[in-house]
């Protein structure tokens, strides 16, 4: 009976070290052995978690870094002192100054460095240096030009800083010999233009930069290999940067409403009849996006606003067509509209409470006519129906059963969710209309304009940017793309009111398929003109030959008729900048260019021509400013600082660099686990065994 109970033992290994233990030493080594199983295993996750969560995620963080100069440097922690943010606004036309101010605390010489965002549409045209009493302005050179002038001019030991773009809507800035206690201020100034909608102005000063993710299938639509960083970029508290705001509204006597959904601001009153908007609370860390909103008083017919500045060989000009108050006559066919919502990791939190309530507010904004279907996407995609079903009370409690369920998690492959609703098939009794929720958090935007140049057709797309700093240039040109309007929903208790604007406007297209005619020797952008829909605004912005004829637009009314207008000239007003906006397009445009086939060389020449002669930045451009004084001997080595910024207001640290969800993690936690059970199996078959 013994034997038989020996070989049962035998056949598992529990039972077999078992048996083989029979004195007081043995039970303490295995003990031990139990011991520093368990350890392992626990530290086997513990390391696990602690690993993934120093690993980047599939949200990669865009770096604050940038290209070493001179000897190998050590590179230390910083922060900008301030950031002040000027800007005067006369009509939409926006021309705003930035003004940052770094300090070197350490006993060390010091380069500063730092990344920022802008509006995208900005045409940065100047930067200047402030050191003491002195402004040394800068100029713009090509590039790899600026680099080597300012890399020679740091380890000459001159005071000097570079201004160059990494995307339209991102740039960066170096400071060199930075002295040890010392200040130093850089100045950039660009012009812009608010967003209008109807007599509804807005203008977006972007503050934070939304983390960008790279898929890992269209690396070749990457413009900028240097898009990643980690964490040590960010800080988690979110208090860094102080900004502050100063903006003079021109004619503001005008005005029916001026408000920030964004901040608390002050108002005051300024010379001939303007206004100074700062805000309330003084400087604030630089976290979301700065939102201003103003509204004229409206007409009863439709009407033009044009500007014009006279160049040396030609004339630029800026001209918007406001609908009247109330459109008399839109369509009424029905549509047939395809909800696509992100619901990737960086969703989570505001945006994606934004999110939901939005798509929510589109349905019960359908028509009985309409038909609809909603597509969800992360790294995966999925729909609601498949294809697009009538607004029946069951199908809308089917959709709301479905973004009830929506959680923000994982990375953002927006490509197939955006392709599989362009490519849906469309009837001519339809207006097909496709409205993308979305933060636009991705690296690879050229690829989707792409996608929907090559396959919108008929179809008109609608984005709507959520969160508290979206990639406002994405969404634009998606939509500009899609002929279709954006809309950024900056204050989720405005969800509602927006939406409801934009809803009412889609099923009422009071201008299609517009063109601009010129004579052939002008230029105008954008090139592909957006449908007119409601009560929002045509800009657009010219060089025109000065004899050239008047400029017309023709386009189809809402009911199918013909329609055209007439600029008047002779009641237009003259403004300044406007040549720096159109360069500003033309720039923009040739890259889109570049995007469809065109050569990579020959775009590059030509945008470097137009940066070059009208001073405006760009991707091939960099504006450097340098102090011919030597300030720092050669021997000092020049350590870097690396500065700083803060994650966009309602985004969640833990979903970019907490634990992971991915399989290594997953096998590290299920070795752990297996560990731990041998461990406990060992020490009860030990004690089993000294007990009989």
């Amino acid at each position: 009976m013994r034997y038989h109970q020996t070989r049962t033992q035998h056949k598992n290994i529990v039972g077999l070290i078992a048996y083989k233990i029979s004195n007081s030493w043995q039970q303490i080594i295995v003990a031990t052995v139990a011991s520093t199983i368990a350890t392992l295993c626990i530290l086997n996750v513990v390391m696990a978690s602690e690993r993934n969560a120093a690993d980047m995620s599939a949200l990669k963080m865009v770096p604050m870094g940038a290209e070493q100069v001179g000897e190998p440097v050590t590179v230390l922690q910083a922060e900008i002192l301030s950031t002040e943010i000027s800007s005067v606004v006369t009509g939409f036309i926006v021309r705003t100054t930035v003004r940052q101010q770094f300090r070197n605390s350490s006993t060390d010489w010091m380069e500063g460095m730092y990344q920022f965002p802008l509006p995208d549409d900005a045409a940065v045209d100047e930067m200047v240096l402030i050191i003491g009493e002195r402004r040394i302005v800068s100029e713009i050179q090509e590039k790899k030009q600026a680099l080597k002038t300012y890399q020679k001019a740091a380890i000459a030991g001159k005071k000097a800083a570079l201004l160059s773009q990494q995307r339209p809507n991102m740039f960066s800035t170096s400071v060199a010999n930075i002295e040890p206690g010392g200040d130093i201020v850089v100045e950039l100034s660009f012009q812009s233009l608010a967003a209008q909608d109807g007599v509804n102005f807005s203008w977006r000063m972007p503050q934070a930069i939304t983390p960008r993710y790279n898929s890992p299938s269209a690396a070749t639509y990457i413009q900028d290999a240097n898009v990643t960083a980690s964490d040590s970029h960010y800080d988690r508290r979110g208090d860094r940067n102080p900004t502050s705001f100063r903006i003079l509204m021109q004619k503001a006597d005008a005005l029916s409403a001026l408000e920030s959904p964004s901040h608390d601001i002050d108002l005051s009153e300024g010379d001939d009849r303007a206004r100074v908007i700062k805000l309330a609370n003084g400087a604030l860390p630089a976290d979301k996006d700065f939102v201003l909103h103003w509204q004229y008083a409206q007409g009863d017919e439709a009407s033009t606003v044009v500007f014009f500045e006279d160049g040396e060989d030609a004339r630029y000009i800026l001209g918007m067509v406001l609908p009247p108050k109330a459109a008399t006559e839109v369509s009424s066919a029905p549509r047939d509209i395809t909800f696509v919502i992100d619901v990737s990791g960086s969703m989570h939190g505001l945006s994606m409470e934004q999110a939901r309530k939005a798509l929510t507010k589109g349905l019960e904004l359908l028509g009985p006519k309409d038909r609809f279907d909603i597509i969800a996407f992360n790294d995966k995609t999925w729909r609601l129906f498949g294809q697009s079903r009538a607004v029946t009370a069951a199908n809308l409690a089917q959709a709301y059963q479905f973004i009830g369920g929506l959680q923000a998690d994982r990375g953002t492959e927006m490509y197939p969710a955006l392709s599989a609703a362009l490519l849906d098939v469309q009837s001519e009794d339809y207006l097909r209309q496709i409205m993308f929720l979305t933060d636009g958090a991705v690296s690879n935007e050229q690829r989707m304009f792409d996608l929907v140049k090559k396959t919108v057709g008929p179809a008109r797309l609608f984005t709507v940017g959520l969160g508290s700093a979206p990639n406002g240039w994405f969404m634009r040109k998606a939509a500009e793309q899609g002929r279709g309007v954006h809309l950024q929903v900056s204050n989720l208790a405005n969800t509602q009111s927006e939406l409801e604007s934009l809803f009412y406007d889609m099923s009422a297209p009071t201008l299609q398929n517009i063109e601009l005619q010129l004579s052939e020797s002008s230029d105008f952008y954008p090139r592909q003109i957006p449908d007119l829909f409601g009560q929002r605004p045509l800009t657009f912005v010219a060089r025109h030959d000065q004899s050239a004829a008047p400029i017309r637009i023709a386009a189809v009314g809402p009911q199918g008729q013909p329609w055209s207008y007439d600029f008047e000239m002779s009641e237009a007003s003259t403004g300044s900048g406007i040549s720096k906006l159109w360069a500003g397009r033309k720039i923009e445009s040739l890259t889109d260019a570049r995007a469809r086939g065109m050569s990579a060389d020959l775009v590059r020449e030509a945008v470097l021509d137009v940066s070059l002669t009208h001073g405006v930045l760009s991707e091939f451009t960099s504006f450097v400013a340098v102090d011919q004084t030597p300030v720092r001997v050669r021997q000092d080595f020049l350590k870097k600082v690396q500065l700083k910024g803060n994650l966009p207001q309602g985004t969640s640290w833990e979903k970019f660099y907490g634990p992971k969800t991915a399989s290594p993690m997953i096998w590290q936690l299920t070795s752990g686990l297996v560990l731990l059970m041998l461990a406990i199996a060992l020490f009860f078959a030990v004690r089993r065994r000294v007990g009989t």
